[in-house]
């Protein structure tokens, strides 16, 4: 088990990437709509596509943090309709 922690979103990928070259079975992105992490919604439609799960927590809604919960649904559908597609 992994998770990525306080990364950037390029140090995340390239975890998961070396996590799973490593034989890492499960990994998370910590909080990927929050800083420092920040990922776009290509970069978590590529986390997930190279396995990792997205840790969407009640944290990056809380003030003075700009994510809505509407916008977490948005990433949320776009990266499981990417999902799906492959």
């Amino acid at each position: 088990m992994l998770a990525t922690g306080h990364s950037s979103a390029e140090e995340d990928l390239l975890l998961i990437s070396e996590a799973r070259r490593a034989g890492v079975e499960h990994i998370v992105v910590t909080h990927p709509m929050v800083a420092p992490v920040n990922m776009s919604i290509p970069q978590m439609k590529q986390a997930a596509a190279g396995g990792a799960y997205l840790e969407f927590t009640y944290l990056g809604l809380i003030p003075p943090v700009k994510s809505t919960i509407e916008d977490y649904a948005a990433a949320i559908r776009a990266v499981g309709r990417a999902l799906r597609a492959l």
